[in-house]
């Protein structure tokens, strides 16, 4: 099942809160920016704002439950005499660390997000978004700071490829591949020439878990500009060679190599 980026409850109760007015607006016009992530490594969401701020940006801060802790911080830039939201980032759990990060482009529209599913103070989903629809997410599912799984969404939102670094190497390793949203085969390279080596086609009845899309927040507006570049720290995305031994001679290949940059494609 794939990982949704926030807890829906804690969303709706935060999201509804600050488009309602909930708290005092702060709005401060800022100078200077604030750090990126460590090359090779996800974003930490301990560091002091993920939002990037430059001079003349308007910083718009909201303290939903009134502790005294900035909850949403929303970063407003000027671009062709046009006021745009180009960042928002929120403490969903209100213990004073941000827990959600999306990015916006120059029209308005996001293109990224990035999530701490755990509240461990560690991204472990980052999100991105073509023209409205969720395209591909980077996620860590063992909490050490790196991509170990990547998966791709077709035009209709469904899961179509799913590539895994399974022992941790930072090489994809494991490919699962869809077919209308039902899993249809499995490869494992198990000799680490970042080829499939083993293939499982007998597949049983299930699929991808949720479509890509949909999150309930009322500001939630789903859109786009490409932001297809994979963040440093994913592994190589990958489309294996299926290995004729492995197989009769009749069944379809899958070609590439493990350390080139997957784009979708499936076959």
């Amino acid at each position: 099942m794939m990982k949704r980026c926030i807890p829906l409850w804690i969303a709706g109760i935060l999201f509804s809160a600050w488009v309602m007015g909930c708290g005092a607006a702060k709005t401060e016009v800022k100078a200077g920016t604030q750090g990126a992530g460590k090359s090779g490594q996800l974003p930490s969401v301990k560091e002091a704002g993920r939002c990037e701020v430059k001079d003349g940006d308007r910083v718009e801060t909201v303290d939903i439950n009134q502790d005294g802790t900035v909850d949403v911080r929303r970063v407003f830039r000027k671009i062709l005499n046009n006021e745009v939201m180009i960042c928002r980032e929120a403490d969903l759990n209100f213990n004073g660390v941000k827990d959600i990060v999306r990015y916006y482009n120059a029209d308005g529209d996001m293109f990224k997000d990035e999530c701490d599913l755990d509240f461990d103070g560690k991204i472990d989903v980052i999100t991105y978004y073509d023209r409205g629809k969720q395209v591909r997410q980077e996620l860590d599912t063992n909490s050490d700071g790196k991509v170990d799984r990547l998966v791709f969404y077709d035009n209709n939102g469904k899961v179509f490829r799913v590539e895994g670094d399974a022992n941790g190497d930072g090489k994809i390793d494991y490919w699962e591949y869809y077919e209308d949203g039902k899993l249809s085969r499995v490869g494992y390279d198990t000799n680490g020439d970042g080829n499939a080596d083993k293939w499982d086609r007998d597949m049983p009845a299930m699929d991808e878990g949720p479509a890509a899309g949909a999150e309930p927040e009322a500001e939630a507006a789903s859109a786009t500009a490409a932001a297809a570049a994979p963040a440093a720290a994913a592994p190589a995305a990958s489309q294996p060679t299926e290995k004729k031994s492995a197989e009769p001679a009749a069944a379809p290949a899958d070609s590439g190599k493990a350390k080139k940059k997957g784009k979708g494609s499936s076959k």
